[in-house]
């Protein structure tokens, strides 16, 4: 359970970097220039990206307390 809330929480972060991420460095460009549009769009769209349903149980699996002491 610990894998999937760090894979979730990773998940989370590459996904609000990649909106604002530069899309080249010093000649170095990402696979994003090379998507289609269509794909592009799906990738940025918060509602259509299939991964962002793992968003939301990793955020609720990060807040469920557990264990003696309760904590998240």
């Amino acid at each position: 359970m610990t894998r999937w809330i760090a894979v979730l929480g990773s998940l989370f972060a590459m996904a609000a970097f990649a909106q604002d991420a530069p899309k080249e460095i010093d000649g170095r460009k990402s696979g994003y220039l090379f998507m289609s549009a269509e794909t592009r769009a799906l990738q940025e769209d918060d509602f259509l990206n299939p991964g962002f349903f793992a968003i939301d149980q990793g955020k609720a699996l990060w807040a469920k307390a557990e264990g003696a002491q309760g904590k998240s």
